[in-house]
């Protein structure tokens, strides 16, 4: 199979664009520094706008994959009640204009049945709708990125969202593996996003691992099979090396002992529609079994046995006491 490497990029980078604010367009602002035109001694992912950026709603098309377009409307219009603080991440198959909050087209992934009337997923920026500047990381590649922000400049409440294809158990005939991730309509409680559950799998205590009615902001443009249309979508981590609740906020359920002299349990995420077809998972993007209080933010450290020749990279932790484990390497898998 295919493999790529994600590009690291920070709010720290030199000539970068720096921090974001909680105001109307910074979310674009970055994201298009990152993914389209780079800036001085960075190259950008070779993403583009399929339509020209207008009044702080943007467009923008991976060059490789399934290559589904996502619109970012930036506008203060998003969220209901949450303002310049939160963007709306809506995915379509096809994009036919750029209208407030997030277009137009064919194929839009969630629906405007599915979420809140919008049809979109929310993005934070900041917890606060003003000039104030948080740190930022995106992990991006030809097929897909997640960004992570901290949102309140505390360390303890980075919440993330992210846009692009799936590894598809199916493989390359699943060509309609994207997925669009944010957050439910709530800046700071990240209940209904992977930043709340990522320490832990979302099915922990559940029996039904792959409809968790909790997790509402993760939607994939149509079925395996290719019919219907935008599909909700549960990740899944593995619950047999996780306490069997998710209120163990301190150290994120994890019930691994953790020895950093010795190989860590990390698990993929993997990606479920609701009626429980398991349709394959992130692509560079783990959970721990251990306490995730044994972490710490930019840490970094290499794989072994099946993930032998891979590199990680921590990034969190989020408001509810989770975090994520992105793989850094050249080896993520792509259909």
């Amino acid at each position: 199979m295919a493999a790529s490497q994600y590009s690291i990029f920070t709010s720290s980078d030199v000539s970068g664009p720096g921090k974001i604010a909680g105001t109307n367009g910074d979310l674009i602002r970055v994201l298009t520094a990152c993914l389209v035109t780079g800036y001085s001694g960075v190259t950008a992912v070779s993403w583009t706008n399929p339509i020209a950026t207008a009044s702080n709603i943007a467009s923008y098309r991976p060059p490789s994959g399934s290559r589904l377009i996502l619109v970012v409307g930036d506008d203060g219009t998003a969220a209901i009640g949450l303002g310049a603080k939160a963007a709306y991440f809506a995915g379509w198959e096809t994009l036919a204009g750029i209208a407030t909050p997030v277009g137009s087209g064919g194929g839009q992934f969630p629906t405007t049945a599915q979420f809140a009337t919008v049809g979109a997923v929310v993005a934070v920026k900041s917890t606060t709708s003003d000039a104030t500047l948080r740190s930022w990381i995106l992990f991006a590649d030809a097929y897909g990125f997640q960004f992570f922000v901290d949102s309140d400049s505390s360390g303890t409440a980075w919440m993330g969202c992210g846009f692009g294809d799936i590894f598809s158990a199916k493989l390359t005939t699943d060509t309609y593996r994207c997925m669009v991730n944010g957050n439910s309509f709530t800046a700071v409680d990240a209940a209904n996003s992977m930043s709340d559950k990522i320490g832990i799998p979302y099915n922990a205590g559940s029996t039904n691992a792959y409809n968790s009615a909790g997790v509402t902001a993760h939607y994939v443009a149509r079925t395996m099979g290719g019919g219907g249309g935008s599909v909700q979508v549960t990740p899944v981590g593995d619950a047999s090396v996780v306490a069997a609740t998710a209120t163990n906020v301190s150290n994120r359920a994890g019930v691994i002992p953790f020895n950093p002299n010795t190989p860590q349990f990390i698990f993929p995420i993997r990606v479920f529609e609701f009626n429980g077809t398991y349709r394959g998972r992130m692509r560079g993007v783990y959970h721990t079994a251990h306490p995730t209080n044994n972490y710490t933010n930019g840490t970094t450290f290499s794989g072994s046995g099946d993930y032998a020749g891979k590199t990680f990279q921590v990034v969190g932790t989020a408001v509810n006491g989770g975090l994520w484990i992105m793989e850094t390497s050249n080896t993520l898998d792509n259909n």
